[in-house]
């Protein structure tokens, strides 16, 4: 089959885009495009245009229509919200309360990156979501990504306690399964007043899964405060150090407090 990428009008083979840029066919060890050096920072990347998705503007405007179709798909799949798709970190202008949690995300947006994940707290509108941004530049990178809300934590917890054990793969549970994704997004997480016992349990469990895993990164916002979501998460205990979710958290992710007016009031006027 003559598989061919199209770029402005026009049309060329893999068999010529591999030719043109001298690529080593055998340096595109994850079904991906190989791995370029961008021409805008240095770093290694992906993507056909010689850019990383730290310039992620430029990539948008300059890629393929067929490259471009694929990374929408993938956006669709795992449910980045439609307003977040076009999100770049490199022209996201930080308020004073978000500059380190820039920083940091920027980090974890390099390819190979290795490390703490991101854990957001603030008020409503102040660009905890708008820091999703990382979700697109894992997919172009070629990692995988999972997007989650609370809600839907909480219905797969529902429907994974509805199942039987004998319908499951062996040592399958949607812990585990969640777990194997390179980044894991929990955007917007507000556990429920009095939450049943499984819910809980399978909320700790899946933060020990993820940090069993070794490899994966976990990211996550909420209005709440890391000591106010421990307090809904897990209500009987009320030493905040002996909270299994706080501390569990701690050593996934790194908090930031992110402050500042409204956002949304701003796009508005």
């Amino acid at each position: 089959m003559d598989v061919t990428t199209s770029r402005g009008n026009v049309t060329k083979t893999i068999a010529e885009v591999v030719e043109e840029f001298k690529i080593d066919p055998s340096d595109n060890e994850d079904g991906y495009w190989t791995r370029y050096t961008c021409k805008h920072c240095g770093e290694k990347t992906h993507c056909s245009d010689s850019v990383c998705p730290d310039c992620f503007d430029y990539i948008l405007a300059k890629a393929g229509s067929t490259q471009l179709s694929q990374f929408r798909s993938m956006q669709e799949k795992i449910g980045i919200p439609n307003i977040y798709r076009d999100v770049s970190l490199s022209r996201f202008t930080p308020t004073p309360g978000q500059k380190q949690a820039l920083e940091h995300a920027r980090q974890m947006g390099r390819k190979g990156y290795s490390g703490p994940g991101l854990a957001l707290y603030g008020p409503t509108g102040t660009g905890k979501t708008y820091l999703a941004a990382l979700a697109n530049r894992f997919l172009w990178n070629g990692d995988s990504v999972i997007w989650l809300d609370g809600n839907d934590l909480r219905r797969r917890i529902n429907q994974s306690w509805k199942e039987k054990p004998e319908d499951r793969p062996l040592g399958q549970n949607i812990e585990n399964e969640i777990a194997t994704y390179k980044l894991i997004v929990l955007e917007d997480f507000t556990p429920g007043e009095s939450p049943p016992e499984f819910m809980t349990s399978s909320t700790i469990a899946l933060l020990n899964a993820i940090w069993n895993q070794g490899d994966s990164i976990f990211c996550l916002s909420s209005n709440h405060t890391l000591a106010q979501l421990g307090k809904l998460v897990m209500p009987n205990i009320e030493n905040d150090e002996k909270n299994g979710f706080i501390s569990r958290v701690k050593s996934l992710a790194n908090g930031f407090a992110i402050a500042g007016k409204d956002m949304r009031t701003k796009r508005e006027t």
